[in-house]
């Protein structure tokens, strides 16, 4: 009975026990339920957000490549910019180019083109001591304080405030700037130089059409190179011509009689500066520099001379009205003509007659210019071994190739324009005797 009660009792035992445990259990089993609900659940975030990175990755992506494109973009516009701009510059240039050019071409031709030459001679105390002879004086200068200066005769430009006839000419009255005490005085032993006061000036200025606010703008062929003075700070001077018979004069002088000029303190730059030169005076710079040649001919075959050069030589040959012969044959070439130098002979033993001139354009290989220059009791003509004095070039802003110093002119040489029908240019110079 004991035993059975005790089986009982351990069986009950048991059965809590297991009661209990399947409790515990079963806790344990809800425990692990939510547990692994739970990390399904972190799982699925995880996926969420590993989706969302993953989107947000692609995202960055497209916007760095749209960054890239903007940027590639925004390269391009401001390079396209930079180029407007470099071009609206130019344009710019351009415009400025063209309307200074207008400006200057219309105050060129507002006035007479007139050009000069300029000469420098010594002054010793004051007084010229070669003036108005050549520079080239060989004589020994006398003693004293010494300054070189320049000097642009001006007097034969005074066609338009003359009248008479050679070689009485006379000076229209409103147009007189010699004082009279310079017309009676004869034995100064210096010409009666001297500087004219500023009311004859003001008269010389306006006859000329010159005003104090011009500039003179000399041209060095030899140097290529522009210096350029105010004229307000250039004196201006007066001398009896040098070819003036003081024994002719026996009432005392005329105001013809002498000769006008701008005199001026060189430059220190200057006085180094020597050789033919070109003046203008007036408001703006005619002239350029680094375009200009000293002819030096090079005797040639002219059989060896292109067809054309032969053929257009024959033609104009056949134009003089009698008979002629060609002769020896000079060449000299730049980088855009070669010139073309022949003697023309009346007999094959007889000397040169005359010059022929032919100028052939290198790009367009056609003739430009082809002239005849012959001797006369006032011209001349430079032969191919004397041409220091001659030059070629483009010298003149808004002028085309230009040809100077192989026919010398009477009264005053002569510059040649090549290729167009711009008219040649007759320098100013004062040339009686």
């Amino acid at each position: 009975m004991k035993l059975k009660a005790n089986f009982v009792l351990l069986v009950s035992g048991l059965t809590a026990v297991l009661s209990l445990n399947g409790c515990k259990w079963q806790e344990q089993r809800h425990r692990i339920s939510m547990l692994t609900t739970q990390r399904d659940s972190l799982l699925t975030e995880e996926e969420s957000l590993q989706s969302r990175y993953d989107s947000l990755q692609s995202e960055f992506l497209l916007y760095d490549r749209m960054h890239a494109a903007l940027m590639d973009q925004e390269a391009v516009q401001r390079h396209a910019y930079s180029g407007q701009q470099a071009e609206r510059k130019e344009t710019e240039a351009q415009l400025d180019s063209f309307r200074t050019a207008a400006y200057e071409q219309k105050v060129l031709n507002s006035r007479p083109f007139l050009i000069y030459h300029c000469v420098n001679y010594t002054k010793v105390e004051g007084i010229p001591f070669d003036y108005p002879n050549p520079p080239s004086s060989k004589t020994k200068p006398p003693q004293g304080e010494k300054n070189e200066v320049g000097y642009i005769n001006i007097s034969g430009s005074e066609k338009n405030i003359m009248y008479g006839n050679y070689p009485y000419y006379h000076i229209k009255p409103d147009a007189e700037v010699i004082d009279p005490k310079y017309l009676k005085q004869y034995d100064d032993g210096h010409s009666n130089y001297h500087t004219l006061i500023p009311r004859y000036r003001k008269v010389k200025l306006e006859s000329m059409a010159l005003e104090e606010t011009d500039t003179a703008y000399i041209y060095y062929l030899e140097a290529d190179t522009i210096i350029q003075y105010a004229l307000n700070e250039m004196r201006l001077v007066a001398s009896v011509n040098f070819w003036i018979d003081k024994s002719k004069r026996p009432f005392g002088y005329n105001q013809f009689d002498y000769e006008i000029g701008f005199e001026f303190d060189l430059q220190a730059n200057a006085e180094k500066i020597q050789g033919l030169s070109f003046v203008y005076i007036g408001k703006v710079n005619p002239f350029k520099t680094g375009n200009i040649h000293n002819i030096k001919w090079e005797a040639s075959n002219r059989e060896e001379w292109p067809s054309v050069v032969q053929e257009v030589a024959l033609e104009k040959k056949k134009s003089l009205p009698y008979v002629t012969y060609l002769g020896q044959g000079y060449q000299f070439t730049t980088s855009s003509h070669t010139y073309y130098y022949i003697t023309v002979l009346t007999s094959p033993q007889s000397g040169v007659h005359c010059f022929m001139l032919l100028i052939q354009n290198l790009r367009t290989r056609e003739i430009d210019h082809v002239q005849l220059m012959k001797r006369s009791e006032y011209d001349n003509i430079t032969f191919p071994h004397d041409s220091d004095n001659s030059y070629t070039g483009e010298i003149f802003k808004y002028k085309p190739l230009m040809v100077y110093g192989l026919f010398i002119t009477f009264p005053c040489p002569m510059i040649y324009f090549i290729g167009t029908k711009s008219e040649d240019i007759l320098i100013i110079c004062d040339n009686r005797y």
